[in-house]
C-alpha cells in the first residue's frame, strides 16, 4: 500500500465562520486526530505527512461557514512511507472527534480507499497521483492573501 484517501463526513453542533480558508480549520482537525493518537505533526508551517482538502458541503461547494447540523465532508490523504497507516482508519472511524478545545465533530461517515500500485504487463508500478490546488492564505507585508499561489504572482503584489 502507497497510501490512503479518506473520506470523513461530519456535522458540528457549533456555528463556525472562516474569516481565512476552511482548511486552516480541517489541518487542525486532522492533525488533533492524529497527534492524540501519538503521530509526531509539526504545528509549524513545515510539511505534514497528510493533505487535506477544503471543507465541502454535500453539493460539492466549500463553504466559508459550518450550520450545525449540516452534513460537511473532508478529505486526507496519506504516504504510509511517512506515517504508520495501519492504525489511521481505526482513528477516523469514530462517533465523535474531539477538539484540544473541547470541540466535538460528529462523524456521519468514513470512506477509506488504499493507494495501490496499478501492475501492467511488463510489471512496472505506474503511480497515479493527481493534485489539485485550492486557494490558500498566508501573510504578505502584514496583509492576509486569500489567492492561489501561482507562478509569477508575487512579481504582481511587489
Amino acid at each position: 500500500m502507497i497510501g490512503l484517501l479518506i473520506k470523513v463526513a461530519f456535522t458540528v453542533d457549533w456555528e463556525v465562520t472562516f474569516n481565512t480558508w476552511c482548511g486552516r480549520f480541517a489541518n487542525r482537525l486532522v492533525s488533533e486526530v492524529l497527534g492524540g493518537a501519538g503521530f509526531n505533526v509539526p504545528h509549524t508551517a513545515r510539511e505534514k505527512p497528510f493533505t487535506v482538502s477544503p471543507i465541502f458541503d454535500f453539493r460539492g461547494r466549500v463553504v466559508n461557514r459550518l450550520i450545525p447540523g449540516e452534513p460537511y465532508n473532508v478529505r486526507v490523504s496519506l504516504i504510509c512511507s511517512e506515517i504508520d497507516c495501519s492504525t489511521i482508519p481505526s482513528l477516523f472511524a469514530k462517533d465523535e472527534l474531539k477538539l484540544g478545545n473541547g470541540e466535538v465533530i460528529k462523524v456521519i461517515g468514513v470512506e477509506v480507499n488504499e493507494v495501490k500500485p496499478e501492475v501492467r504487463d511488463d510489471y512496472r508500478a505506474v503511480f497515479r497521483w493527481r493534485v489539485r490546488f485550492w486557494p490558500t492564505s498566508f501573510i504578505f507585508r502584514s496583509s492576509y492573501i486569500t489567492w492561489p499561489s501561482l507562478p509569477g504572482f508575487s512579481r504582481r503584489l511587489a
